[in-house]
Parts: C-alpha cells; sequence; structure tokens
C-alpha cells in the first residue's frame, strides 16, 4: 500500500499566504442579539479576557459614545439658539437693528447664540469652559462685526 496522494482540491499551495480572519473585537461581538449570547462570544473568541480586560473595553466604547452624545448635544443646542434667535427677530422685527443698541441688549443676544456663553435668569451672560470669546466686550465685538458683515 502507497501513501495517500493529496488531492488536488485540498492542497494549499502557499500557506503563507492564506487570508486568516482575525478574532472579532468584543465590541464587534456585543452586537449580538442578547448580552447573553454576546458574552458567551466574547468568552470563546477570546478565552484568557479577564473580567477587568472586558469592562475596561466597555467603560472605553461608553465613553466615546457619552463624548459623541454631548458634542452631538451641543450642536443641537448651538442650532436650536440659532433658529430661536432667527425666529424672535424676524417676529418683533430686529433683525436689522440699528447703531443705537445699547451694549447690555447686544450681550444677551450674542450670549443667546453661542453656545458656551450661560445667560442667567437676570440677564448677567458668563463664558463656559471652551468658549472663543473670554470676555463680554470681546463676545459683542464679535457679535456686532457678524451683524453688521450681513
Amino acid at each position: 500500500m502507497g501513501k495517500k496522494q493529496a488531492q488536488p482540491g485540498n492542497v494549499e499551495a502557499f500557506p503563507q499566504h492564506a487570508v486568516k480572519r482575525p478574532k472579532p473585537t468584543v465590541l464587534e461581538l456585543l452586537n449580538q442579539d442578547t448580552p447573553e449570547r454576546a458574552v458567551a462570544l466574547v468568552r470563546m473568541a477570546h478565552p484568557d479576557i479577564t473580567l477587568a480586560e472586558f469592562l475596561a473595553g466597555l467603560d472605553r466604547e461608553a465613553a466615546t459614545i457619552r463624548a459623541s452624545i454631548i458634542k452631538g448635544a451641543e450642536h443641537l443646542a448651538a442650532i436650536n439658539n440659532l433658529m430661536n434667535a432667527a425666529r424672535s427677530e424676524m417676529a418683533d422685527g430686529t433683525a436689522q437693528a440699528g447703531p443705537d443698541d445699547t451694549f447690555d441688549e447686544d450681550l444677551k443676544a450674542a450670549a443667546k447664540l453661542d453656545p458656551y456663553w450661560h445667560l442667567d435668569s437676570d440677564g448677567t451672560a458668563t463664558p463656559m469652559q471652551g468658549a472663543t470669546h473670554k470676555t463680554p466686550d470681546d463676545l459683542v465685538a464679535a457679535y456686532r462685526r457678524n451683524r453688521n458683515a450681513t
């Protein structure tokens, strides 16, 4: 009896060139139908993962998602502020305000438009972290430049 001959379709000529699928990441596995199934798949694909590593990965992904949500909320707030300002200006006819504007009125209007400025109920405007314009004077100057440019 001779040696078994390899079938032509079963021989891999260059095994080093074979495409090997990488293990799925923990986050890819979490997109399963149930949390239990996802955990089971993670344990099968990554048998050496510790609970601490697993939780740390989930925590990093949750932080990324939270940051995206916060950034999106800031953008939505800015858009809403602009829409509200446009509606109120169009409704009360102040869209083309004249040169007799007072500083306080411009400060209130500018603070409403800038998502990094907070306008208190008493009319006090204060910058928040990340504000481009750090002082009320800078904010009003930028507001007036933009208003006059249109």
